[in-house]
């Protein structure tokens, strides 16, 4: 902020104004500030075709405010806001101005550091300036908005490999620690190598021919005999090794091991909470207990002070008629 500015703003000689939020972010408050008293009258100035001026920023809530729109339109200052998830291809800052920035910084601190002439909260604004004026240069923000294609616009500057998802995937779910264990068998996945769990493929068609004198097929003695055609065969489709291996169920997928991996992980999240429940409950009743012998402990603490000072009285008492007798 330039020199002069009230409110909780505060003003550094050679520096301007600078302010501090609750969590260290830009707030609504703030950036209509900032934008009402440092970029409206530097642009106005520095504008000299008198055409809309361009804002570029980020979707934070704080950069399109109503009172900035209306603030805006009254002076011809278009705010656009960059896409989200976007801001590491397409924010001139973080594309080319913070890295020199903080590598800059870092030497500063470790430099300072050293020479025993540490960063302290009443130096920090002027050394923040100090080298930003040095790492923040017309070249660096000039090859900043370059990189990320708004000036000079580049459309193609990103291809679509640039915004792609990821290509590597698992499906073995991954659960946080704090998650309770889970049996390894139910991850367990059929392989290509694992011949117990995959189902014989299916019969060729010679396999077919030459089975029509094998067992896989059944065929029934008695009802050829009785066609008077000893030779035919009578196939049976139920029994049929094609069909077999048609009607046999097929291995379970991944898909299946993750559905019954987190039926099974919500049945015992469910089991935990309802022993937590219990554990809780009980909890609350040994702390009720506890506060109760706490209180008969401070009570009897009492009793045993009060014991202590009628004691020490009726000694006093005893010792005083002592020396009435003598």
């Amino acid at each position: 902020m330039p020199p002069g500015a009230t409110g909780d703003w505060m003003d550094v000689e050679g520096i301007g104004c600078f302010t501090q939020t609750a969590n260290g972010c830009t707030d609504n408050f703030v950036c209509h500030q900032w934008f009402w008293k440092v970029f409206i009258p530097f642009t106005q100035g520095q504008n000299t075709s008198r055409k809309p001026i361009l804002l570029i920023s980020d979707g934070h809530q704080s950069h399109k405010t109503p009172e900035m729109h209306h603030l805006a339109f009254d002076n011809e200052i278009i705010l656009f806001s960059l896409p989200p998830h976007c801001t590491h291809m397409l924010q001139p800052l973080d594309v080319g101005v913070f890295g020199p920035f903080q590598r800059a910084w870092t030497e500063h601190c470790v430099d300072a550091s050293i020479d025993h002439d540490p960063v302290t909260h009443y130096n920090f604004a002027k050394r923040y300036m100090k080298i930003c004026e040095i790492s923040v240069t017309p070249k660096i923000i000039q090859s900043a908005f370059e990189c990320s294609g708004l000036w000079p616009i580049n459309p193609a500057i990103f291809s679509d490999e640039d915004f792609a998802p990821s290509l590597h995937f698992s499906v073995i779910p991954t659960m946080p620690t704090s998650f309770p264990e889970i049996e390894l068998g139910v991850l367990t996945v059929p392989t290509p190598t694992d011949k117990t769990n995959n189902p014989p493929p299916p019969p060729t068609l010679d396999e077919l021919v030459s089975s029509q004198t094998a067992p896989s097929c059944s065929s029934s003695p008695s009802n050829a005999n009785a066609s008077g055609d000893s030779g035919a065969l009578i196939i049976r489709p139920r029994t049929c090794a094609l069909t077999q291996a048609r009607t046999q169920p097929p291995p379970p997928t991944p898909v299946q091991h993750i559905m019954s991996l987190t039926s099974r992980t919500i049945a015992r999240v469910s089991c935990f909470e309802t022993e937590n429940k219990a554990l809780k409950q009980k909890l609350y009743q040994v702390q009720d207990q506890l506060d109760g012998a706490q209180e008969i402990l401070q009570e009897a603490k009492t009793h045993c002070t009060l014991s202590k000072m009628e004691i020490q009285d009726l000694r006093q008492e005893l010792e005083a008629k002592k020396k009435r007798k003598k």
